[in-house]
């Protein structure tokens, strides 16, 4: 019989990318539902459950982090974003815990050759872009399919790693080797920095894992490759980024000020007038939202497979990639790129099983991953309505738009955004918005654009309170009164 696997997580994996790197909702609907499906019938057919310290860290290092995001939204100064957080974590901790389930400890191989050619179908798909595209498009970096040119330049540096470390099992795995040139063309296309330097640092972390003669030169490499780092760590804003998002460390130290809240963290204390919705590393954002806990059981859960699959130094290397990089950019809100590196995790962790035990707890084990399910199914249906709001609002059908925030408000009752769409979708028709924004407001108080949709829609003193509420949220604005 035909093993499918492997391939059909191939499949899902590179639909995932494709889908602009899994970074909207609908994505995460979706993908979220596929894994944790699949993990639930293999736990119930297979009769498998993750083994091991290391895998039980990983699996529930990962969940746990989901759901302290969750948590959050009992203190955060945006539950709505805090929640939206937690259904994005379902897809990661879903994955790993499907493949972990449906991959034996010979499977190893096969999972890496999954990623790869997820990954290649990506690369590919970006070349063909740039080559069908007008001249002013195809320079530079064209981040087509993925959506961001530095997550496409870490999926190449993964592709590189990959491919060499298939190679070196030999056998048919040196077929890998065909990826090569895709993936490093697109590297380079990238001119992604980050992604160098994150390739870099995984080759220094090969040689270290490697021993012998190449722990010397992947030491100093390592060392290199870290000086560079932090000469290079400013860009991209983040020399205003980071210190937003250490200030609600200090501020809120023990649990942040709430997962997803650095959007608006950003708004009430930048300098310039440009939008940021992420701190650019998720180190050192997952401490601003969620605090030092949160930032540990991160840690503790990435940490894991760097403990098991030491045996095989480029996967080593490729994971540390990963991990290198995600501290340096928002890889970790592409739920497709957090998905690779989370299966390169799980490719460590299956290298180190030493066996098959029996299943514990099996019960528990289903009933999490059912619970994932309608965690996800929720998600997808939430975002399919609200995008049909949005879509209808988008082609003048306020009336349609209306219905459909109302439907989508009532399937994610804790959301605000429904609330805003209908706000617009009421303010276009000609109607009265401000019972639409209030509701919003119940659900976020520090939504500036909720404030001002109620400023826009009020009279005298309730529209000069919404406005200076608007304005002291987003004090660079813009704003249309």
């Amino acid at each position: 019989m035909v093993d499918l696997r492997a391939p059909a997580l191939g499949i899902v994996l590179a639909a995932l990318l494709v889908d602009d790197g899994g970074y909207f909702a609908l994505a995460w609907g979706w993908s979220g539902a596929v894994a944790a499906a699949a993990a639930a019938l293999g736990i119930a057919w297979l009769r498998r459950v993750p083994t091991g310290r290391l895998e039980l860290l990983f699996v529930g290092g990962l969940g746990a982090f989901g759901l302290w995001a969750l948590v959050s939204a009992s203190w955060s100064q945006s539950p709505p974003s805090s929640v939206a957080e937690a259904q994005r974590a379902v897809v990661p901790v879903a994955a790993a815990l499907a493949v972990l389930v449906l991959f034996r400890r010979r499977d190893s191989a096969a999972l890496v050759a999954a990623v790869l050619g997820a990954i290649t179908v990506v690369s590919i798909a970006n070349l063909l872009h740039r080559a069908t595209s007008e001249p002013s498009e195809a320079l530079g970096a064209a981040a087509e399919p993925v959506g961001y040119d530095n997550a496409l330049g870490l999926l190449a540096a993964l592709g590189v790693l990959l491919a060499l470390e298939l190679a070196t099992r030999r056998g048919p795995w040196t077929i890998a080797l065909a990826t090569l040139p895709p993936n490093a063309g697109v590297l380079l296309l990238s001119e992604s920095t980050g992604a160098a330097l994150a390739l870099g640092i995984g080759l220094a972390a090969a040689g270290l894992a490697a021993g012998g003669r190449f722990r010397l030169a992947g030491a100093a490499a390592l060392a290199a490759a870290v000086l560079v780092g932090l000469l290079s760590a400013g860009g991209h804003q983040r020399e205003d980024y980071w210190p937003v998002a250490l200030g609600a460390a200090r501020d809120h130290p023990v649990g942040g000020a709430g997962a997803g809240t650095f959007w608006q963290l950003w708004l009430e204390e930048r300098e310039e007038p440009f939008s940021a919705r992420d701190a650019h590393g998720l180190y050192v954002e997952t401490l601003g939202e969620l605090g030092v806990v949160g930032l540990l059981l991160l840690l503790a859960a990435l940490a894991a497979p760097l403990a098991a699959g030491r045996r095989r130094p480029l996967l080593v290397g490729a994971y540390a990639t990963f991990l290198v990089h995600a501290g340096l950019d928002w890889d970790w809100e592409l739920a497709g790129v957090a998905t690779v590196g989370v299966l390169l995790g799980c490719a460590l962790l299956l290298e180190g099983r030493e066996r098959q035990a029996e299943p514990r707890y099996q019960a528990a084990w289903a009933a999490g991953a059912a619970g994932l399910f309608l965690a996800a199914c929720v998600t997808l249906v939430g975002a399919i309505v609200l995008d049909g709001a949005r879509v209808a609002l988008r082609d003048g059908r306020p009336a349609d738009a209306a219905r459909a925030a109302e439907r989508a408000a009532s399937v994610q009752p804790w959301a605000s955004e429904p609330w805003l769409v209908l706000a617009e979708a009421r303010r276009s028709a000609g109607g009265d918005a401000a019972e639409a924004a209030r509701e919003g407001l119940e659900r976020d108080g520090n939504d500036w654009r909720l404030w001002a949709a109620l400023a826009q829609s009020s009279q005298g003193a309730e529209r000069e309170r919404a406005l200076g509420r608007a304005r002291s949220l987003n004090p660079l604005g813009p704003f249309d009164p």
